[in-house]
């Protein structure tokens, strides 16, 4: 879809690149089209302009009528990028008869991106580039990685490797043995700037796994440092590092973004030109979220996705979404945007569906979530990596009310995980942002599930 802005066009090979002040998307000049496979063969439907408006023409077919055949909905070569989640609800089902498939004009070639290209960039002081992203500034925009060519960028953080220790923790009589306010650091590991920056995040290592913090209070004389929220699973001598603050930008390869002037600096890796590199952001927290609601008995079933690449994912704030303390368990109930937010691809109430030969890559949380109700699907040959969290989690536990700890005993057929396959898929190069991730998680809720021939 051709948005609206002001600047200068410029035609490509394989679409139209809308340039701004700092910014520019790639509108899929390249047409979506809706075929139906009949008996004399097969029939186009319709020409669309992007993914969301063919799902909104087959919406309109499926009111008027059965669909006479299967759909195929093939996506032309290209990167198609979207500002929010592809959302499917039972409107958007097919049948055992005639199911309907989202799939590339040539496998490997397809992209459905989350992504928007950070450009005019220019030299600023002490090595760092930096480009100017006016949607921050106005507070409609705030990314939590970048890419460089593809390759993901490591946001400025202190040490630059290795990590700080914790000294000793900060507790009360109240606390559990492992509970703190926050912690004691040692020497110059924090300072008063650094404290002061309000976007800068502690990521402690919690025996299995990290968790970030901001910093509720800070100070120099005691070295002591007060988290929000309360630390868990703490030791008194536990590993920690300071991320995105200013002062913590200093070495090639790292960037910032300073939310209150709307601008991102980036130190180039030697050998880097910022006037010819590719540089990406996530716009979106997830790429394709099915919603039905099984304790109503509703789903969204009978849909194929074939060849395509999902890529441009961001993480929510803290990781909201994926905050268990157990391999980074989907666990963001506030509402069920938030815990959709907890994979690339997520899914509640999703059945008879199959995502093969796809890829899942720099994505900031885990590739694929599979929750309340998702049953005899089939996830097969697919590439998964870059990837923020982990890879395919089967998992749902039970929301209780007055913030009780969740439930992990289905209370019906509505909440069980169902004859899901995973087979075959290639899975690595993981937790680049939630460490205790894992590759392949079935948990609460799942049961007679087959994970075959994963690597």
């Amino acid at each position: 879809m051709l948005m609206e802005k002001s600047g200068v066009v410029e035609r490509t090979a394989r679409g139209v690149l809308l340039w701004a002040t700092g910014v520019s998307c790639i509108a899929g000049a390249a047409s979506v089209r809706v075929t139906c496979r009949l008996a004399d063969g097969v029939r186009v439907l319709a020409e669309c302009a992007d993914v969301r408006a063919a799902q909104m023409k087959l919406r309109e077919l499926k009111r008027n009528g059965p669909l006479p055949g299967p759909i195929e909905v093939v996506l032309s070569n290209g990167v198609h990028s979207i500002s929010a989640p592809l959302r499917f609800t039972p409107e958007d089902s097919g049948t055992e008869q005639t199911p309907i498939t989202y799939r590339a004009e040539t496998p490997g070639e397809v992209a459905i991106s989350g992504g928007m290209r950070i450009t005019g960039w220019r030299a600023g002081g002490d090595g760092a580039w930096i480009a100017d992203v006016p949607q921050v500034r106005d507070g409609a925009l705030y990314f939590r990685q970048l890419f460089v060519d593809g390759r993901r960028a490591t946001r400025a953080r202190s040490p630059n490797a290795g990590f700080y220790h914790t000294t000793s923790l900060i507790k009360t009589p109240e606390h559990t043995r492992r509970q703190a306010d926050g912690f004691y650091y040692a020497g110059d590991d924090l300072n008063q700037a650094v404290a002061a920056s309000p976007d800068v995040l502690l990521v402690a290592y919690q025996s299995w796994l990290s968790r970030q913090y901001r910093i509720a209070d800070f100070s120099v004389q005691t070295r002591a440092v007060r988290t929000d929220p309360m630390m868990d699973i703490m030791r008194p001598r536990s590993r920690y590092f300071i991320e995105n603050a200013p002062g913590c930008l200093d070495a090639p390869g790292e960037w910032y973004l300073d939310r209150k002037i709307g601008a991102v600096r980036y130190i180039p890796l030697p050998g880097e030109n910022m006037r010819t590199v590719t540089v990406v952001v996530p716009v979106t927290p997830s790429l394709l979220q099915f919603k039905g609601d099984p304790e109503q008995g509703t789903y969204v079933e009978h849909l194929r996705f074939r060849g395509i690449r999902f890529e441009h994912a961001d993480w929510t704030s803290q990781g909201r979404s994926i905050s268990g303390g157990q391999a980074r368990c989907p666990m963001g109930f506030e509402t069920p945007e938030t815990i959709l937010e907890s994979g690339a691809i997520s899914a509640i109430g999703l059945r008879h569906t199959t995502i093969e030969e796809c890829e899942i890559t720099r994505v900031g949380a885990h590739a694929i979530t599979l929750l309340q109700g998702c049953s005899d699907n089939v996830i097969r040959t697919c590439h998964m990596h870059d990837l923020g969290g982990g890879g395919v989690y089967l998992f749902w536990c039970i929301p209780q009310p007055n913030g009780k700890r969740p439930g992990w005993r289905p209370r019906g057929p509505f909440d069980r995980i169902l004859r899901n396959v995973i087979d075959n898929c290639f899975i690595h190069d993981m937790t680049h942002v939630f460490n205790g991730s894992v590759g392949v998680l079935a948990g609460a809720c799942a049961a007679h599930n087959r994970i075959t021939h994963n690597e």
